[in-house]
């Protein structure tokens, strides 16, 4: 007979945090994220250890037959009650789709640099060898501090939150940023990737100051399926589970921005590296004047458009503020001058900003690279983005200060961020 398993090693841990999300109608993602501290002084080889004992018992709640399975380990080596003053040991990443799981130390390596990830194979262990405290024992932080550190959605779509969400990612990224410039953030909701809200906004009259070529804009704003695009080469976007997972995963990054022109750049490069497209443009709602404020700009030239006011009844934004969710459009004769800078316009998505019930501007998407429309899940997947910029303006503010827009911004804001975390 084969020798026995040896023994696996035991620890004393306790669970910090806990999130489940399981799969719906508009989500097939299954996530779960678990935080765990062990005694003051664990070194990192203990710790990662340990993480993967707990990824395997953590994979085997998981029916096999689902897809998009993702799950989040976090080690410390100390109890915290708020924001987390170190970073973790280590930090272990699973992801179905992408093979073994990855680990990283971002203590030792604060971003991502060379020999900060390597992949690594769990060993075998047919149950739980952790000696983890029972549920009434766990010594857990209070809600209210804990909202300040977890950035990331708690909740299944239409369902209410049943306690604190836990961003991993967030709590690895180093170096912390003071509580001064990093207030509290509400929880951001899950990624909700359902049926766009498409549908056509009423005619409304151009106002005096309108060019005829305002008024003459024509749009469609039926979405067109995957199955009716045309079959076009070029650069590749994102779509279903692997875009869902992404957004998911990186737009905790956001919130270590220092204010709403910051962060809507990060927002459009991130949006540009899953859909690649010719340009975005984030604008800002001046309520006094009634005009949108063009605050962000990406995109060959598009820096030249920043400040530029544009009324609240122009026929693509004057969309925005009627809906909830982004809306697509093709155009179809003469459009707005803005886009003269992205060699025209052909497609186009329009999503609003919403934080807190107060309608504070829109993101505009131009010309997909490869050619074809913008989809339904680009849609979604923009309008996710949206929300999140929309709660982060929420806590922070819209900018429409000159000095501040035209700031040159970073390169790719979201790479930086990225790899920062």
């Amino acid at each position: 007979p084969p020798p026995p398993a040896p023994p696996q090693q035991q620890y004393a841990a306790t669970m910090l945090s806990r999130r489940d999300q399981e799969p719906s109608e508009s989500s097939p993602l299954t996530y779960r994220e678990v935080s765990y501290a062990l005694a003051i002084g664990t070194e990192e080889p203990e710790a990662e250890a340990f993480a993967l004992q707990m990824l395997e018992e953590l994979k085997r709640e998981i029916p096999e037959d689902r897809a998009a399975r993702f799950i989040n380990i976090a080690v410390f080596d100390e109890i915290f009650t708020g924001k987390p003053t170190i970073s973790p040991l280590v930090v272990v990443e699973w992801k179905d789709w992408k093979g073994p799981p990855v680990a990283r130390y971002p203590r030792k390596y604060p971003s991502a640099l060379p020999g900060s990830m390597r992949s690594v194979v769990p060993g075998p262990g047919p149950g739980l060898a952790a000696a983890l405290k029972e549920p009434s024992q766990v010594s857990r932080a209070p809600a209210a501090a804990l909202g300040d550190m977890f950035l990331g959605p708690a909740t299944a779509p239409g369902k209410s939150a049943a306690g604190p969400a836990t961003s991993i990612a967030a709590a690895a990224a180093a170096p912390l940023m003071p509580a001064a410039s990093n207030p509290a953030l509400a929880p951001q909701p899950v990624p909700s990737f359902g049926p766009v809200v498409a549908a056509a906004p009423p005619p409304v009259a151009a106002p005096e100051a309108h060019s005829a070529a305002d008024a003459s804009a024509k749009v469609k704003t039926q979405p067109l399926s995957i199955s009716e695009l045309p079959a076009v080469s070029g650069a590749k976007r994102l779509s279903g589970d692997e875009l869902i997972a992404d957004l998911f995963e990186e737009m905790h990054a956001m919130n270590f921005h220092e204010d709403a022109v910051a962060a809507g750049y990060f927002c459009l490069d991130l949006a540009l590296s899953k859909i690649p497209a010719d340009g975005g443009l984030v604008h800002f709602y001046d309520v006094d004047k009634r005009e949108y404020v063009v605050a962000c700009a990406r995109g060959p030239n598009a820096h030249a458009l920043l400040l530029a006011r544009h009324p609240d009844l122009d026929p693509f934004l004057g969309s925005a503020p009627r809906s909830r969710s982004a809306v697509i459009f093709q155009a179809d004769g003469a459009t707005p001058p803005r886009f003269a800078v992205f060699g025209g316009l052909k497609n186009l998505v329009v999503a609003p900003l919403w934080p807190r019930g107060r309608f504070m501007g829109a993101v505009e998407f131009i010309n997909p690279k490869d050619g074809a429309p913008f989809t339904a899940d680009d849609a979604n997947a923009l309008t996710y983005i949206a929300e999140q910029l929309a709660e982060f303006i929420g806590s922070r503010g819209v900018v429409l200060d000159a000095r501040r827009i035209t700031r040159p911004p970073p390169a790719d804001t979201a790479s930086a961020a990225k790899a920062r975390s």
